[in-house]
């Protein structure tokens, strides 16, 4: 059996085309916590700046976008410097801008619409579902874009939101959106499979039980 084309990869800072070492790139995607994306950069005197963008494709297909959070450069021999570069993704444009008006209660879709006036460069998914009328969200000093939109998907009644790859806004019920892919052992999606590391947290030696008792409850070492 022949073996399969190996991928292609396209990455871009600010919009500029690097290369990275090979070896060096991961991609962790997180459930309910933004994706991070981790890769070397080799190069004379090349430094990333913070909160630039980065997108990377594989055959032409975009499988991360976000912004860089943080670098660490180190060298490398020969008049060369490593530049360990992670991001993360586009979600975090809802964590930079703060709401200073009252958005007007309506349907979620609505209240996601107007959220986009404080995502720059967001767009609304178009197979955005309108959802359910949902009571005015309330604003409080200091709130920012995705608390609110937090406010309102659990107002719609267990909505959870995302801003893709692509910058594209929406806000979906989990039971109606399937996993990327299924876990099986061998397939190669995950490197190594499923990892279980235990570890031990100075002070917490023990497993931790949780005894529900009337309306309470009482946690006990085992």
């Amino acid at each position: 059996m022949p073996l399969p084309a190996p991928a292609t990869y396209a990455l871009t800072i600010a919009g500029v085309a690097k290369s990275f070492a090979q070896g060096s790139l991961a991609i962790a995607e997180t459930a309910n916590g933004r994706n991070t994306i981790r890769l070397t950069i080799l190069s004379a005197s090349y430094r990333p700046a913070l909160d630039a963008e980065v997108i990377l494709t594989e055959n032409g297909i975009r499988i991360f976008g976000g912004t860089i959070n943080g670098t660490t450069e180190s060298g490398h021999g020969r008049g060369t410097i490593a530049v360990a570069v992670s991001a993360a993704d586009f979600n975090g444009l809802a964590e930079q801008q703060h709401v200073p008006t009252q958005p007007p209660a309506g349907t979620l879709k609505a209240f996601l619409t107007a959220m986009l006036a404080y995502l720059p460069g967001v767009t609304l998914d178009p197979a955005q579902v309108t959802g359910p009328t949902i009571p005015e969200v309330p604003v409080y000093y200091d709130k920012v874009v995705r608390d609110m939109i937090g406010q309102a998907c659990a107002l719609a009644g267990g909505y959870v939101f995302e801003i893709d790859y692509n910058k594209v806004l929406r806000a979906f019920l989990p039971s109606t959106r399937a996993a990327p892919f299924n876990l099986i052992e061998g397939d190669g999606h995950a490197i190594g499979d499923i990892t279980v590391e235990p570890q031990r947290t100075a002070g917490k030696y023990a497993n931790r039980v949780v005894v529900m008792m009337g309306q309470g409850a009482a946690t006990a070492p085992s």
